[in-house]
């Protein structure tokens, strides 16, 4: 499909770096996502998910900061629903100083599968 041909060409920076990172997307309906294991941090603590939520009207600016960082250099249809694209921190923190777009952070811990949501 257009998912594996996009990923061909793209620089490893920009590919999943690893099983456990998710790609930048948008949920076209409302979403869940429960997690029931997280590895324990090197440290001892738990371990959790950390997600960077964006609000749904910086979509176009999200767009627009990789079209002009990589259009021509890669190849995509849409840079958010193409799946190709890992904002890691440098890339978050060149969105927020060039365009003042901000993610929400959320860590997400593991629940207890008899645990009532």
């Amino acid at each position: 499909m257009v998912k594996d041909r996009e990923s061909a060409h793209l620089p490893m920076t920009l590919c999943m770096k690893a099983d456990n990172r998710t790609r930048l997307h948008m949920d076209v309906a409302d979403a869940i996502n429960i997690m029931l294991y997280a590895s324990p941090r090197p440290d001892g603590q738990p371990g959790c998910a950390v997600w960077d939520l964006y609000k749904a009207e910086d979509a176009d600016t999200i767009r627009e900061f990789l079209k002009a960082k990589y259009g021509g250099k890669v190849f995509f249809t849409d840079p958010i629903h193409s799946q190709v694209f890992y904002l890691d921190a440098e890339l978050r923190k060149e969105l927020e100083e060039k365009y003042g777009v901000v993610s929400f952070r959320v860590y997400q811990y593991p629940v207890c599968p008899s645990s009532p949501l």
